[in-house]
């Protein structure tokens, strides 16, 4: 393992919230679009570690997440050298993998593949963990 990737925030105005966390920690936050699969748009600031989301429908965990918690820390995702691996690892552990998030072709990854845990197994917490390797600025 190789630590933390990022902390994913909830939030509900995400443009204001990326104002906010880009002033007070002196970032940029790019804005990853509309992840459909999730019903949230997502803005990341990579060299802060800090991913926000904001939910677009009113279903889906991160909607039901705002519900009952508000805004606040919805989930973290640590780096693995290998997805596949880790994710058998979790298997024999009894956690369950609940989604996968790949993406084949990025111009931002070489690699980007995220496991997404079931938060039943994993003490109540929302963990992914990813295998993500960014593609060196040319």
């Amino acid at each position: 393992m190789k630590g933390i990737n990022r902390v994913v925030i909830a939030v509900k105005d995400i443009e204001k919230a990326s104002k906010l966390f880009s002033a007070l920690l002196g970032t940029r936050f790019y804005n990853a679009g509309i992840v459909d699969k999730f019903g949230v748009r997502a803005m990341v600031s990579w060299e802060a570690g800090i991913e926000l989301v904001s939910p677009i429908t009113s279903k889906g965990d991160v909607a039901n997440f705002m519900k009952k918690n508000g805004e606040g820390i919805y989930a973290v995702v640590f780096n693995v050298d290998d997805a596949d691996q880790t994710a058998e690892r979790a298997k024999a552990l009894g956690v369950r993998v609940k989604d996968t998030i790949e993406m084949s072709q990025s111009p931002v990854f070489n690699k980007f593949k995220e496991l997404l845990l079931a938060q039943e197994d994993t003490h109540g917490a929302f963990i992914l963990l990813g295998q993500i390797e960014m593609k060196q600025p040319t």
